[in-house]
């Protein structure tokens, strides 16, 4: 059984070659008035194909990288908001005040816990391989659940800070949850976030890109090569040698997917 990545975006990619080759071959018969589907043309395409490819290829090992250093980074906030909480209860303060941390604490634990997904760490699919459907770069849906949670977990981390730095005795000796550690493990957190945040934007208009190149309607790869075999049949005839070799190179269009909100009742 083929591998994604053997009938994915490379194998189109590729494929363009054996086209090159098949037209070269023909020679002069094979005289287009359409300049997409002339050999130029399609020499053209495979230079910009292969242009946004790599470009694509290039920015995705970034975006592993930057959300996978943002997931290692937040790995440790679970654990230290939990001994912040725990030092702040052998303090004599208010009631209130614990459970006003414990409630900050609780949101955090949930965020991480519950929302926080491979996806945004880097752990997606390769843009090599054949995600199949697409999903839609333009759908309005372009906030994940897990981003969000990211942005919850700065949001009442700072709260809790801000919160414990009004604790009367709160001194820890321990050295991970003394204000001034957890004051700059704040700042280092939003810095991986905006990182993170930046390549996977990157990513997604890279892939948007991709998208639109090989499977646009009309003036994509894959409908120009649709029409480079109609016109092949044309010269040729359906039952022709040179037809069949054309028809026999295969160029996969995924369809892209549309995101719909759901009814609220």
């Amino acid at each position: 059984m083929a591998s994604q990545s053997e009938v994915g975006h490379p194998k189109n990619l590729a494929n363009i070659d054996k086209v090159i080759d098949l037209i070269t071959q023909f020679g002069v018969p094979y005289n287009p008035t359409n300049p997409q589907i002339t050999l130029s043309g399609i020499n053209t395409l495979k230079t910009n194909c292969t242009t946004v490819a790599n470009s694509l290829t290039t920015i995705f090992v970034t975006y592993k990288n930057d959300t996978n250093v943002r997931q290692v980074i937040f790995k440790p906030v679970d654990k230290l908001v939990t001994s912040v909480s725990d030092h702040a209860k052998t303090l004599s303060v208010p009631q209130q005040t614990l459970d006003d941390i414990a409630s900050l604490v609780k949101k955090i634990h949930g965020d991480i816990s519950g929302k926080l997904t491979k996806a945004d760490a880097g752990k997606m699919i390769d843009p090599n391989q054949n995600p199949v459907p697409i999903e839609d770069p333009n759908s309005s849906d372009t906030v994940s659940t897990s981003q969000q949670s990211y942005d919850s977990i700065l949001s009442n981390f700072y709260k809790l800070i801000q919160l414990i730095l009004t604790v009367p005795g709160y001194a820890p000796n321990e050295a991970s949850i003394q204000t001034a550690t957890l004051q700059t493990l704040y700042t280092n957190l939003s810095a991986a976030n905006l990182a993170a945040i930046t390549a996977t934007n990157a990513y997604n208009l890279a892939r948007n890109q991709r998208n639109l190149i090989f499977y646009a309607p009309n003036t994509g790869l894959c409908d120009i090569m649709k029409k480079v075999k109609s016109y092949t049949r044309q010269v040729y005839g359906s039952q022709s040698s040179e037809y069949h070799q054309m028809t026999a190179i295969k160029f996969v269009k995924f369809t892209i997917k549309k995101k719909t909100k759901k009814k609220v009742n």
